[in-house]
C-alpha cells in the first residue's frame, strides 16, 4: 500500500491521517477538506506526516482544474491587468464550501493579511455562513458574498481587473469574459462588454485524474511539493477560524 486516500467526516480526519501517516506501508495520502477543524489539529498532522516522510494532499479540486490554473497562469501575465477586486460568492457555510473559497483564493493570490466578517448566520447545517473581506498580501481585495443552500447552492467567482473582468458561474462549467471599451454615451469612461476571443481553455478537466497523477509523480520523485499541501490548509483554516470568531467591522489579522 503505497498511498491512502480518507473521503470520511471532516470530524474524523485527525484521527486517520495520522494513523495512515504511521502505516509503514503509506508514503502518500489524499484527504477530503478540511483536513481538520482547527490549526492545531493542522500542525500535528504536519508534524507526524513530516517525521514520517509521507506527502500529503488535501482535495482542493479547483488547484487541480484546468480552468482554474490557467487562471492563475493569466493573473501571472497581468492578462486582466491590475486586479480591483474579487467577489466570490458561496452558500454552504464557512468549513463546507468556506473553505473551498479561502484555499482558491490563497492559490491564485498568495497568503492573506487580514479578514473582517461581515454577517455570521445560521444556514440549518451547524455549519454557518461567514460573509466578509479578505485582503492579501500582494494588495489585492476578496469580497465573500453568501447565498443559502437551501434555496440554491452557488458557487461563483468575478475578478475585476484594470482591463479584464472573468466570471466563472456554476460551479465552472460556465465562464464569461468581459474587457473594457468606450462607453458609446460617454466617450471619456469605459465600460466592460463581453469579449468572445478567450486565448485559454476553460474547461474544467478531470481534477481527480490531475491529483492522482500528481500523487504518483511525487512518489516516483518528480515532484518534490505538492499542489495542494498542508501548509496551504493550515493558512486556510487559520483564516476561516479567524473570520468565524471576528466581531463586525473588526480586522482580525492572520499571523504565522
Amino acid at each position: 500500500m503505497l498511498f491512502r486516500s480518507i473521503c470520511t467526516p471532516h470530524n474524523l480526519h485527525l484521527e486517520q491521517v495520522i494513523e495512515a501517516a504511521r502505516h509503514p506501508s503509506v508514503r502518500a495520502i489524499f484527504c477530503e477538506k478540511p483536513m481538520a477543524l482547527s490549526s492545531q489539529d493542522v500542525n500535528l498532522i504536519l508534524d507526524v506526516c513530516r517525521k514520517e516522510k509521507v506527502f500529503v494532499l488535501v482535495n482542493y479540486w479547483m488547484r487541480y482544474s484546468i480552468l482554474y490554473r490557467n487562471i492563475k497562469s493569466r493573473l501571472q501575465e497581468n492578462y486582466f491587468g491590475s486586479i480591483d477586486y474579487v467577489l466570490y460568492t458561496y452558500s454552504k457555510g464557512i468549513i463546507n464550501s468556506g473553505s473551498h473559497a479561502i484555499n482558491l483564493m490563497i492559490y491564485l493570490f498568495g497568503r492573506p493579511l487580514w479578514v473582517q466578517a461581515g454577517c455570521n448566520y445560521d444556514i440549518g447545517t451547524n455549519d454557518n455562513n461567514v460573509d466578509g473581506m479578505m485582503y492579501m498580501e500582494n494588495g489585492t481585495m476578496i469580497h465573500f458574498a453568501c447565498g443559502d443552500w437551501r434555496n440554491h447552492f452557488t458557487t461563483d467567482q468575478q475578478i475585476y481587473g484594470s482591463d479584464k473582468m472573468i466570471r466563472i458561474e456554476e460551479n465552472g462549467r460556465l465562464v464569461s469574459l468581459y474587457s473594457k471599451k468606450i462607453h458609446p454615451l460617454f466617450p471619456d469612461t469605459m465600460e466592460l462588454n463581453p469579449c468572445f476571443d478567450l486565448t485559454f481553455s476553460t474547461e474544467l478537466g478531470n481534477p481527480m485524474l490531475t491529483a492522482i497523477d500528481e500523487i504518483i509523480s511525487l512518489l516516483d520523485g518528480e515532484l518534490s511539493i505538492a499542489t495542494s499541501t498542508v501548509e496551504d490548509e493550515l493558512v486556510t483554516i487559520k483564516t476561516s477560524s479567524e473570520e468565524h470568531t471576528s466581531e463586525l467591522q473588526s480586522r482580525q489579522v492572520i499571523s504565522y
